[in-house]
């Protein structure tokens, strides 16, 4: 120390050491801590592992956490397809909303790509059930944009049925919108469901319309085995229709009604506007041939037979009399009573027709007698 009390730099100072009392503070701190560890340890074993129904609680909630995924996806491909669809496992589920993203029912062209109400799911799908259907239809329903409720009827109608064997995308063709208001409500529906294909070409039925739909769904490369064009009023029985094209050629394939009613050669006139089929190959022979092209004004279903006529297409024609035909009460001679066999119904332009179709396809479903809704045909 020097003369004032203060330590001289030269002197060094001294390590520190604890003292005795601080170093018990320190272990009582440490003992405690691990005593607590210790009591919780041996709570928790016999709350939980001692009680097989909270252990269970504990296991399923982890299992469902793991499971979110595969659920919620359902629930997307659910909503977004129009009917429910169960799913095995969190792949399946991943597989086929990329199906229904990459395809229409949902393929509104135009709007959204996917289609329609049942279905779905592109031809080269990876998921387990695509690989068990053999092929793919497009169905397209040629109708106008005020035609909502039409429209409503038929997402019901066609999201009530599906197909073991095919994948069947339904869409709504229309000609290219112009009122605001009729531009909102379409558009809603494509937000909604997107199912509908708007055209570049003015609304029409003869001027150009199928042209424009073919030629269209080619150009966005679509890959269907077969292209169907129908009206909104007629109902189209989709399993029986995919049952009748599954032996038939994928190729060079024209199939239908053939005209007039009383005609059975289909190599003689053309099938009938309310429903044909062709193979996709032709679709894109409508886009790339001139012949169609600059032949796009005229008789709707009469203009494609001569399309194929004077270009040597559609070599296979297939007229699927009497599977084919008017509604009974529209009478004539392309009419007959109703038949489970059936694969399109025509001129069903009224909510009563349509209640008494749909009556007597899905009685047993409805638990409806057709024969109440003023129809004097009843299912067997």
């Amino acid at each position: 120390m020097n003369g004032i009390g203060m330590r001289s730099p030269c002197v060094p100072r001294r390590p520190y050491k604890p003292n005795g009392q601080m170093i018990n503070v320190g272990v009582s701190v440490v003992s405690i801590g691990v005593v607590a560890v210790v009591t919780m340890g041996f709570i928790l074993y016999f709350s939980v592992f001692m009680n097989p129904t909270l252990l269970n609680r504990i296991v399923h909630e982890v299992v469902q956490c793991d499971n979110v995924g595969a659920h919620f996806n359902r629930m997307l491909y659910s909503n977004k397809i129009g009917y429910t669809k169960q799913l095995q496992d969190t792949e399946d589920a991943n597989s086929m909303l990329e199906d229904t993203d990459s395809q229409a029912w949902n393929t509104g062209s135009g709007s959204n790509d996917g289609g329609s109400i049942i279905m779905q799911e592109s031809g080269d799908s990876t998921s387990t059930e695509s690989r068990t259907k053999k092929f793919s239809i497009l169905i397209g329903i040629m109708t106008m944009a005020k035609k909502t409720e039409r429209r409503n009827l038929l997402r019901l109608a066609y999201g009530a049925q599906s197909s073991e064997i095919a994948h069947v995308t339904v869409k709504f063709i229309l000609g290219k919108l112009k009122d605001d208001t009729d531009k909102t409500l379409v558009g809603l529906e494509k937000l909604v469901y997107g199912d509908v294909m708007e055209l570049e070409c003015e609304e029409n039925m003869n001027k150009g319309k199928s042209f424009n739909y073919f030629s269209s769904l080619a150009a966005e490369g679509g890959d269907y085995d077969y292209v169907m064009k129908t009206d909104d009023d007629s109902y189209v029985r989709i399993d029986n229709l995919a049952s009748h094209l599954s032996p038939l050629s994928r190729t060079d394939l024209y199939y239908g009604y053939v005209l007039p009613c009383e005609n059975q050669d289909p190599y003689k006139w053309y099938m009938a506007g309310m429903g044909y089929v062709i193979s996709w190959d032709l679709v894109q022979w409508i886009r790339d041939s001139p012949i169609p092209r600059n032949r796009t004004e005229g008789t709707e279903d009469e203009l494609v037979g001569k399309w194929f006529d004077e270009g040597g297409k559609a070599r296979n024609r297939v007229n699927d009399k009497p599977l084919f035909y008017d509604h009974p009460e529209f009478g004539g001679k392309c009419a007959h009573e109703l038949i489970p066999e059936s694969i399109l119904i025509h001129q069903v332009k009224t909510p009563q027709r349509w209640a008494q179709v749909l009556a007597y396809f899905e009685k047993d479903r409805l638990h409806v007698d057709s024969s109440k809704l003023g129809f004097g045909y009843t299912r067997e």
